[in-house]
């Protein structure tokens, strides 16, 4: 298999460390790889701190803490459009994503270390041009609930014009507790 990319190295002098959303630790790292028919999407963040004591409103105290969090993410998806008849056509959206996530706070117990996995899959069938049937699924493990959560969904879209439509939808979701 090839790949037509062109890898460039850049001298450590001019690169400045990866900053995610209000932090500015250089340990945190972030990939992307695109092609036509795939996007490949991973990061790595790491917070490490450590909290003095401290006193709250009534005097009494808040004992030190070292909370630590370790998060590597990765995700994976497959795109692809086709023909199946003269006027229908399809547009997928394949893929799977994994998380590792590892917590240690002073207070807890012991270190928490979660797998989260999860896969999906998406047809837009385009009808013609002015009907769209949406069909999609998700399934994710959850670690706190040690089970697989399914949340399917589905569309179904007329357009009478260019610039109005009318859709039909319904689909479960899953929000962690």
């Amino acid at each position: 298999m090839h790949f037509a990319h062109t890898v460039k190295l850049i001298a450590p002098q001019f690169v400045k460390p990866y900053v995610k959303t209000n932090k500015n630790d250089a340990a945190d790292a972030e990939a992307t790889l695109t092609g036509k028919h795939y996007n490949i999407r991973s990061f790595y963040e790491r917070i490490d701190v450590t909290a003095a004591k401290a006193h709250d409103y009534t005097g009494g105290n808040i004992y030190p803490s070292h909370p630590r969090s370790y998060v590597f993410d990765v995700f994976a998806e497959y795109t692809d459009q086709f023909n199946t008849g003269s006027d229908i056509g399809h547009d997928i959206h394949v893929g799977a994503n994994y998380r590792l996530k590892e917590v240690f706070w002073t207070y807890l117990d012991r270190e928490r270390k979660e797998n989260w996995v999860g896969a999906f899959l998406q047809d837009t069938i385009k009808l013609g041009s002015r009907v769209q049937v949406v069909v999609s699924g998700r399934a994710d493990y959850v670690p706190l609930l040690q089970q697989i959560v399914p949340s399917p969904r589905g569309a179904a879209i007329f357009k009478p014009t260019e610039q109005s439509a009318f859709r039909i939808s319904a689909s479960t979701a899953f929000r962690t507790p």
